[in-house]
């Protein structure tokens, strides 16, 4: 009794956590594709329609290739264009905000050769769980402060990202 099933959820592969929001109306997945890439964050809301699945770490991706251009870096792939336009950087959610409207995700670039002096930088994303929208943007120590207590592993600060003589990455712009 008080039961009722509303959807039937095939798991992702590589599905390893569920974390339902705090007024139960929302959860999210986290999974990964490998042990050190392919690493992502699915919405559900659940309402009056049954389940309806959320991109929300879309912006987040798009900020990651604005905040470390990956072909301004140092012994960067073949490859870079493809992934300044496809990232699929890895993207954890660590938890929901209080009010159930937002999602706490660690982002980070895979930690491959392949990426060269922008390899394994991370950052911190508040996410509007409804829109996708960043809230606020966190640098990885920012990251490693303020949320290590919400992540179920040691949240690492990498070296500084290198790029290519002459180029540089953007400021950093956070609201901490």
């Amino acid at each position: 009794a008080g039961r009722k099933q509303i959807a039937d959820l095939p798991l992702l592969a590589g599905t390893s956590e569920i974390v339902w929001s705090p007024d139960s109306h929302s959860f999210f997945l986290n999974g990964g594709e490998t042990a050190d890439s392919g690493f992502f964050v699915k919405v559900y809301v659940i309402d009056e329609t049954g389940l309806r699945e959320r991109n929300i770490t879309a912006s987040a991706q798009r900020d990651m290739v604005e905040a470390f251009p990956p072909c301004k870096a140092k012994n960067h792939g073949d490859d870079c264009k493809r992934v300044e336009e496809n990232p699929g950087f890895n993207m954890s959610g660590l938890a929901w905000n209080s009010s159930s409207k937002a999602i706490f995700v660690f982002a980070e670039i895979p930690c491959s050769n392949s990426y060269g002096g922008i390899m394994c930088q991370a950052r911190g994303y508040e996410i509007d769980a409804a829109t996708g929208q960043i809230l606020q943007r966190l640098s990885a120590e920012q990251v490693k402060q303020h949320w290590q207590t919400i992540a179920a592993w040691d949240i690492k600060v990498p070296d500084p990202p290198v790029y290519e003589a002459g180029d540089t990455a953007p400021p950093l712009t956070t609201n901490y």
